[in-house]
C-alpha cells in the first residue's frame, strides 16, 4: 500500500505547453493561479502506464480544439464546472470517463476555478502512455519547428503534417511512430453525476454507489461512505485500485488520511480501512489489460462424442 496526501502537498507548474498557445505563455512565473499536484505515477517503462493527480486551474477561456487521445481518462470535479464540447459542460461533482478514442471537444473554459481529480493511462489496449519529462523534451523539439496555437501544433519546418493536435504531434514525435487511435466504443464522453445515485448499504454503517463498469478492462467506479467507528477491508484482488478520500479522517493500514488523501493498492494488496468521521471515499478499480479472443479465426474441428 502507498499512500499520499494531496492537502499536504505543494502545486508546482508541469508547463507541457502543448494545449493553448504559446505566445500566451509566460516564462516561468513566480506566481499562478493553478498547478498540479502528482498522487501517483506508474511505470514509465510499462504499456499500463498511468498517473492520478489534482489540477488546479484559475478562471480561463483557454480553448482546445475537437480531438482524442490513444489512452483513457478520467476526471472528477471538485469544484467548478468543465466543457467537454459545444453544449456539453458539467456542474461541479461530476465525474467523466472518456475512454480511448472518443472524440470530444472543441473546448473553451468556463471562467471558473476548478478543482480536478485526474487519471490517465492505458485502457484496454497497451500503449505508450507519456511521461512529463518526455512531453516536456518533445514539446522543446517541436518549438523549434514550428508553434502551438489553442491546441494545434502549427508546424512551419521539418516533416510531418502542418497542423496536428499538439499531443498527437508529441506523441509522433517521442515514439517515432504513427498514432493510432481505437474505433471509438463511446460516442461522447460518459458524465456520471454521483448526487443522482442512491446509497446502497453494503455492511452495517457502510454504504456503497455503483458509478459504472467501462470496455472490455472492466474499468470500475464505485464510492464508498463509512459512518464513524466502521471499518472496510479491502480484500486483495487482482486489480489496481485508487483510493481517493473525498472527506473524512480515519486509520489505513495502520497510517492516518484527511481529506483529499490517496490510496494505491496493487495487484495481490488488501488493507483495512477505520473511519474516525464520516468518511467519503471514490474508487478506480482498474483490472489487468484482457487479451482479445480472434473468433473470426477458424475454429479447430471437434469430433462429436460417440
Amino acid at each position: 500500500m502507498d499512500i499520499v496526501h494531496a492537502g499536504q502537498m505543494q502545486w508546482v507548474q508541469p508547463r507541457s505547453g502543448h494545449r493553448g498557445t504559446d505566445k500566451d505563455k509566460k516564462p516561468a512565473p513566480e506566481k499562478t493561479d493553478g498547478g498540479w499536484k502528482w498522487l501517483f505515477k506508474g511505470d514509465p517503462d510499462s504499456m499500463d502506464n498511468y498517473h492520478l493527480v489534482m489540477l488546479k486551474r484559475g478562471g480561463t477561456e483557454q480553448r482546445n480544439p475537437r480531438h482524442r487521445h490513444n489512452h483513457d481518462q478520467i476526471r472528477f470535479m471538485l469544484k467548478g464546472r468543465n466543457n467537454y464540447a459545444p453544449k456539453d459542460t458539467v456542474p461541479e461533482g461530476t465525474i467523466t470517463y472518456i475512454a480511448d478514442g472518443t472524440p470530444y471537444g472543441p473546448q473553451m473554459g468556463t471562467g471558473d476555478d476548478t478543482l480536478i481529480l485526474g487519471w490517465q493511462g492505458a485502457g484496454v489496449d497497451p500503449v505508450e502512455f507519456l511521461t512529463l519529462e518526455k512531453i516536456r523534451e518533445a514539446g522543446r523539439e517541436l518549438r523549434e519547428e514550428g508553434e502551438f496555437v489553442e491546441g494545434i501544433f502549427r508546424r512551419k519546418s521539418g516533416k510531418g503534417p502542418k497542423n496536428q493536435d499538439g499531443y498527437e504531434a508529441i506523441w509522433e514525435r517521442v515514439t517515432g511512430k504513427k498514432i493510432k487511435y481505437a474505433n471509438p466504443r463511446y460516442d461522447r464522453p460518459i458524465h456520471m453525476h454521483p448526487d443522482n445515485f442512491n446509497w446502497v448499504q453494503l455492511d452495517e454503517g457502510i454504504a456503497i454507489k455503483r458509478l459504472g463498469t467501462y470496455t472490455e478492462r472492466g474499468t470500475t467506479l464505485y464510492m464508498l461512505r463509512l459512518e464513524a467507528g466502521t471499518s472496510h477491508q479491502f480484500e486483495e484482488s487482482d486489480s489496481r485500485r485508487l483510493v481517493f478520500s473525498i472527506d473524512g479522517e480515519g486509520i489505513v493500514g495502520g497510517e492516518t488520511y484527511e481529506q483529499y488523501s490517496a490510496v494505491r493498492l496493487e495487484k495481490g494488496e488488501g488493507v483495512n480501512l477505520t473511519a474516525d468521521r464520516v468518511t467519503e471515499l471514490f474508487i478506480i478499480d482498474m483490472p489487468p489489460q484482457p487479451v482479445p479472443v480472434d473468433v473470426d479465426a477458424e475454429s479447430p474441428a471437434v469430433e462429436a462424442a460417440e
